[in-house]
């Protein structure tokens, strides 16, 4: 193999020392056009329309989506509290680059520290729990009135049409994975400036127990 490989070599050394020569061109010579992907859609739309198959594909698009409204994909990597926990996160950014206003004038500055709690309060607390497991529900629900339900797995409308209050679900878990959720159920709720999480362990007979907070 090496050999070969330095065979190739020279042949490159050799071959790069030959002056190019123009040999003109031969035959008819087209201009390359490359089709806008947006015409490839269109077209192939057009055709799905004249064959028929459109309206079949609208209608599984829409039993797909509805499907997926009624029962999302579950939170990966979260699981049910066996190891209660309190911690705290810190929403503090920095800036990466100045803040202008519409009139170009500057009223933050790159690398300065903002906290968004500081701003606009979390007025409503968060409450995250597996909408399969009947008692994570109940003890959702007796929680505080004001704080939002959010679903790390379950139907969000089959709950809404049952206990008729509103429930969310975290998409993608970009709320878990942003504030570090690993266990549900869980509480967040504003501490100063930071957010408090409390992975919560509830057994049935607590669920009965618990009082709904004002």
């Amino acid at each position: 193999m090496v050999k070969l490989i330095n065979s190739f070599s020279i042949f490159l050394l050799l071959t790069s020392s030959v002056p190019a020569k123009d040999l003109g061109c031969h035959g008819e010579v087209f201009k390359i056009k490359e089709e806008s992907l947006l015409e490839v859609i269109k077209h192939r739309l057009l055709k799905m329309q004249e064959s028929g198959s459109l309206k079949t594909y609208q209608k599984q698009l829409a039993e797909h989506s509805k499907k997926k409204a009624l029962n999302p994909d579950p939170v990966k990597g979260i699981t049910k509290t066996t190891s209660p926990r309190i911690f705290y996160y810190d929403p503090t950014i920095t800036l990466p680059q100045d803040l202008k206003d519409q009139d170009g004038r500057v009223f933050a500055r790159r690398e300065d520290r903002a906290n968004p709690l500081q701003i606009t309060p979390l007025t409503k607390g968060m409450i995250f729990i597996d909408g399969e497991d009947e008692h994570q529900v109940k003890w959702a629900l007796r929680q505080s009135l004001t704080s939002k339900i959010i679903l790390v797995k379950g139907s969000p409308l089959t709950l809404e049409e049952t206990y008729s209050r509103r429930f969310y679900f975290d998409q993608l878990g970009l709320l878990t994975k942003k504030l570090g959720i690993s266990q549900v159920p869980a509480r967040v709720s504003q501490d100063g400036v930071q957010l408090k999480i409390e992975e919560v362990q509830i057994e049935p007979s607590r669920v009965r127990q618990e009082r709904i907070r004002p």
